[in-house]
């Protein structure tokens, strides 16, 4: 034990931390009880306590053929009469099974709990790659990064777990290069492929650049890497894929659904499986609808501009060991440049190119869409879906940041001042994490818990006057009532089948409609009830005066 201690001393010193972080990361989650202040959220936690209570992925409602389809909160879609999610349901399997394990009330920490397994297999993954100072020094920077923080603890969103599957499937992909003369070498393929798949349920839409970053890997090292090694990868991967077309097959009527990203309104499968693969598959190779020019906008915005300090030393990191790459190709020619130049080990170099690749393609990719947050575009907030969809960067790009850091501050000769330097630049993380994190006025977690105990209000409120059997119709503040009531986030776009749906749901059921004032969708279902002549009968007004509870007659 005193050996086992004394060798992996650095390790255990990393799981202290790690542990602290997972009680900070908790602290936000504490006391949510359901009530979250994002539509996927929302989705994502019922439908694990679904799976984890009855082992089924979706629910019935009697009305939605008379309401074609309409009654369901934003974020899950009907299908064939039937409530399904409108995301990937890997963290519905997954979670679900832990809970069914453990008990319904561990779910809101497994995010957290994975956050920092993926921490601890990062600095294993590292010390492969590179060593172990470096390793220890980017896991602790990955516990303090502020978009890392954030997502540990908005527990229900896909992206931390994603990433943490990500790199356990890395780890042993590359534990197994190193150990490939091994007996049981194969055992560390198989298992990087069982997480690859894992990884893949929960963002399918991280496919292509995943499994090209694992074929650039395997190609590189291909003197090691046999074809039975290849196999014993691609197993199960296509395991996962052969249960994941069977699971579609079941939700969504179809093995090609992608319900991810699709229209919020399908009534069968045909409108929400083969279409909507097809439309998908087209997004992913039709690059005329990338926008490279808005997409390096975005990037700038909420890399350099949220999080400056971090990507400025990125991008000199990136510049000098370019330079060095650069230098070592000319020595056979020009001998005297070896001395304005270091040897970059053959794996660093597979790992900036890898590294670049893929955040090129996430850059390119995602930041040509438009995502608008608390109702204000304008804002650069770590909230943001940008920051979600490129945690990869956020994380991959730490040992890049650190060798930096340290190639800096190792120009001063005094090791004290090393030290103060480099305590300097943690503090400076940490007071950006703190400040971005948890005291942002738009999206920090201590204004989110108040925004989510502010909606427990109201929905304890509302509850209490409408009847049990009521829809309510809310626009985006279908998350302040779902599970508790019937919800309709969205009407038709046409006028005459919206009215259409309106009359026959008044003859079955109360109707009610929660007002927003500063909601986009709460003005324009306004307008729609204004223009059919829609009574509006005020049952509730919010404290703030900004929400209304109307009853329709």
């Amino acid at each position: 034990m005193k050996k086992l201690l004394t060798k992996n001393w650095i390790l255990f010193i990393l799981i202290f931390f790690a542990v602290v972080f997972f009680i900070i990361y908790s602290w936000f989650l504490k006391g949510v009880n359901q009530k979250f202040i994002s539509p996927d959220e929302t989705a994502n936690y019922f439908f694990i306590n679904l799976y984890a209570e009855k082992g089924t992925f979706y629910f019935n409602d009697s009305l939605q053929q008379v309401a074609d389809g309409y009654i369901h909160p934003r974020s899950m879609k009907v299908v064939d009469g039937r409530t399904v999610p409108s995301s990937f349901i890997g963290i519905i399997i997954f979670y679900g099974t832990i809970a069914k394990l453990f008990g319904t009330w561990v779910i809101p920490f497994l995010t957290p709990f994975f956050s920092i397994i993926g921490v601890i297999f990062f600095f294993l993954l590292l010390r492969l790659i590179f060593n172990e100072k470096i390793a220890f020094l980017s896991s602790l920077l990955l516990l303090l990064m502020p978009p890392y923080w954030y997502y540990s603890s908005r527990g229900m969103f896909h992206n931390i777990l994603f990433i943490s599957f990500f790199i356990i499937a890395l780890y042993f992909l590359v534990k197994g290069i190193k150990c490939s003369l091994s007996r049981f070498g194969w055992l560390l393929y198989v298992t990087s492929g069982l997480f690859i798949g894992c990884a893949l349920w929960v963002r399918t839409s991280e496919i292509l650049w995943v499994l090209a970053t694992i074929i650039i890997i395997i190609l590189a090292n291909r003197k090691v890497v046999h074809w039975r090694d290849v196999f014993s990868i691609l197993t199960p991967i296509l395991l996962w894929i052969l249960i994941f077309f069977m699971l579609n097959h079941f939700i969504y009527g179809s093995i090609f659904a992608i319900p991810y990203g699709t229209s919020l309104h399908s009534t069968s499968a045909a409108t929400s499986t083969e279409q909507a693969f097809f439309i998908k598959l087209s997004r992913l190779i039709i690059y005329n609808k990338l926008n490279i020019l808005d997409a390096l906008s975005n990037f700038y915005q909420y890399c350099f501009i949220l999080l400056p300090i971090l990507f400025f030393l990125l991008l000199t990191g990136i510049i000098l060991t370019l330079k060095n790459i650069i230098c070592n190709s000319m020595c056979n020619f020009f001998a005297e440049i070896k001395k304005y130049s270091r040897r970059v080990p053959r794996s660093h170099q597979l790992y900036y190119f890898l590294f670049t690749v893929f955040s090129i393609w996430l850059i390119i990719y995602y930041g040509s869409a438009s995502f608008y947050e608390y109702q204000d575009g304008e804002q650069i907030i770590v909230g943001s879906s940008f920051v979600r969809y490129w945690l990869p960067i956020y994380v991959f790009c730490l040992p890049i940041i650190i060798i930096t850091l340290i190639d800096i501050i190792t120009v001063f000769k005094s090791i004290w001042l090393r030290k103060i330097l480099f305590s300097l630049f943690i503090f400076v993380v940490c007071t950006i994490s703190i400040q971005k994190v948890l005291l942002n006025q738009v999206d920090g977690l201590v204004q989110i818990k108040k925004y989510a105990e502010a909606n427990k209000l109201i929905d304890k409120q509302v509850i209490a006057i409408t009847e049990r059997e009521a829809i309510i119709i809310a626009g985006n503040a279908d998350k302040i009532f779902f599970p508790e009531r019937r919800i309709i986030a969205r009407l038709p776009s046409d006028k005459q089948l919206a009215s259409s749906v309106i009359n026959h749901l008044h003859q079955l059921v109360p109707l009610y409609f929660f007002y927003t004032t500063d909601d986009t969708m709460s003005n324009q279902l306004l307008n729609i009830f204004q223009s059919h002549g829609v009574i509006l009968s005020e049952l509730y007004r919010s404290d703030t005066g900004g929400q209304i509870l109307y009853q329709l007659h």
